[in-house]
């Protein structure tokens, strides 16, 4: 157990992450709710530490009361979907799962070994239902994901139908320039010796002159996967305009939050979100 000076937290299995292969295997750890305070899931799980790493399929635990799913976060990447994210933890009943890679490598098992649909909704709803797990007054589950896996949307559907989802863009130009300077996700996918990962997501006849090429397909890639599945449980929004927008998101997720929670939500946009630290955010 652990104290945040307030309450006592017990320990709880996870899933941290999926092997990516023809047969992928959830694996889970013992954890503290303290790993989800940090601005992406995984690492909260290094820097917290918890217990001995086990498979989901040998965990025999009990069923208890769960968190109700509230919505997912979709992004083009670089759009601000990490301060949303920091924001909505401010509040008391929400925990959110912040990018796991427990779906990361499910979803591309699924990608590079053509896995069955249903199977990995299966599989996804297993890993979601035990970041479900009750504890520490947290009533509501949010989970931002990475962003590309909103090609994978289909299989959030099957797994999830009727969730309320948010997708978060940018004005492309500002969006590339930003993507250009970075590194991780889809853009180190363009480093790859062989282009099998970028195909498997734009296609057999995707060829690009250059990184920003390849990038920019990526992003409209984004775009148009969201555009397909767009309906009434999504949310469509702007960086930075979304950031003013904080009271109707949260009536999009059925959320609701005190004065004093969205004194501390407003307060996270003077830092980096992708620090634990309180940096002053540079713009």
């Amino acid at each position: 157990m652990i104290s945040n000076g307030r309450e006592r937290f017990v320990s709880k299995p996870y899933p941290v992450i999926t092997t990516v292969g023809p047969e992928p295997e959830v694996i889970c750890r013992e954890l503290p709710e303290a790993v989800f305070d940090y601005p992406f899931f995984n690492e909260g799980v290094t820097s917290v530490g918890g217990g001995e790493r086990f498979s989901l399929d040998s965990w025999s635990g009990e069923e208890e009361e769960s968190l109700e799913i509230s919505g997912f976060i979709f992004g083009v990447s670089h759009c601000g979907s990490t301060l949303l994210s920091r924001q909505l933890n401010q509040l008391d009943t929400v925990r959110v799962v912040s990018e796991p890679e427990a779906i990361n490598g499910l979803l591309l098992s699924k990608v590079l070994y053509a896995l069955d649909d249903q199977s990995v909704a299966d599989q996804l709803k297993n890993i979601v239902r035990m970041y479900r797990q009750a504890e520490g007054g947290k009533r509501h589950l949010v989970v931002k994901l990475t962003s590309w896996n909103i090609f994978l949307m289909p299989i959030f559907r099957r797994a999830f139908p009727g969730v309320r989802w948010i997708f978060l863009d940018r004005e492309t130009e500002s969006l590339l320039a930003s993507l250009q300077r970075s590194d991780g996700g889809f853009i180190d996918w363009w480093n790859h010796p062989t282009p099998l990962t970028p195909r498997a997501f734009l296609g057999e006849g995707a060829d690009f002159a250059d990184k920003e090429a390849y990038l920019r397909a990526m992003v409209l890639g984004h775009r148009e996967q969201a555009r397909i599945h767009q309906d009434s449980t999504a949310l469509f929004l702007q960086y930075p305009e979304f950031l003013h927008q904080f009271d109707a998101i949260l009536r999009h997720l059925g959320l609701a939050a005190s004065p004093d929670e969205m004194a501390r939500a407003k307060a996270t946009l003077r830092y980096d979100a992708k620090s634990m630290k309180r940096l002053p955010w540079k713009g």
